[in-house]
């Protein structure tokens, strides 16, 4: 009778929404888990691992701890009931999936497992997650902005790749972008010295991305800070 007992608890309380969230953030912590120990040398599961390259394996494991950090991010959707994130999580889980096979490691069978229980549970909770993401105009144009600011650096820098050290494909440029906006910097890509057009460009791409980085992060968080705020108080 225990037993029964027990079980209608955990299937009701994984029929809940409350439990589907949680199991989602569980899903991504695993997957994070997953990706790190991936890249630190985990124990392979030999039978699998023997039939990938190398290449493939960590590139599964550093794409399943950034997926895994996404569908984090998007459990908090969920947790809201929103219906974009309940899209979101059917494209991340299958994706947390494949990359767990990938992986060959020895926490991918728990991450396999899982994820596909999550999915099949998404899957038959089709009615719940019925709230739209409402964004003013103000907000999408600072998406977009954002957007832009990436695109105007990768494209630039891509176009001007010959008066670059270091930059031969596209994602150089894009990675280029990313951490000039961000005030990183690595070092790694710079412009030749002798290109005064190029140190220009660099200069542009830093300004630009920095600025629309900072005023895209206060509007689209600002509102919900507020809100948050309003609740408490």
């Amino acid at each position: 009778m225990v037993c029964y007992s027990f079980y209608d608890t955990l299937i009701s309380y994984i029929k809940s929404t409350k439990g589907i969230v949680q199991l989602v953030a569980v899903l991504s912590i695993l997957s994070i888990v997953t990706g790190v120990s991936t890249l630190t040398g985990a124990a392979k599961i030999n039978f699998i691992a023997d039939q990938l390259p190398l290449s493939a394996t960590e590139s599964a494991g550093f794409t399943g701890a950034l997926t895994g950090f996404l569908l984090f991010l998007t459990s908090y959707g969920l947790r809201r009931r929103w219906r974009a994130a309940w899209y979101v999580s059917l494209f991340l889980v299958p994706t947390v999936t494949i990359q767990g096979v990938l992986q060959s490691s020895i926490f991918s069978t728990p991450l396999v497992l899982l994820s596909l229980v999550v999915f099949v549970i998404l899957l038959s909770k089709d009615g719940v997650f019925d709230r739209n993401v409402t964004l003013t105009d103000t907000q999408i144009a600072a998406g977009l902005a954002l957007v832009g600011a990436q695109a105007y650096g990768t494209i630039g820098t891509y176009s001007l790749r010959n008066e670059f050290r270091g930059i031969n494909t596209l994602l150089d440029t894009f990675y280029f972008t990313l951490v000039t906006g961000s005030t990183v910097g690595y070092g790694d890509v710079t412009p030749i010295p002798e290109s005064g057009f190029a140190r220009l460009f660099a200069l542009s791409v830093l300004i630009v991305s920095t600025a629309t980085f900072a005023i895209a992060l206060g509007t689209l968080l600002t509102p919900a800070i507020e809100n948050r705020f309003t609740v408490l108080y």
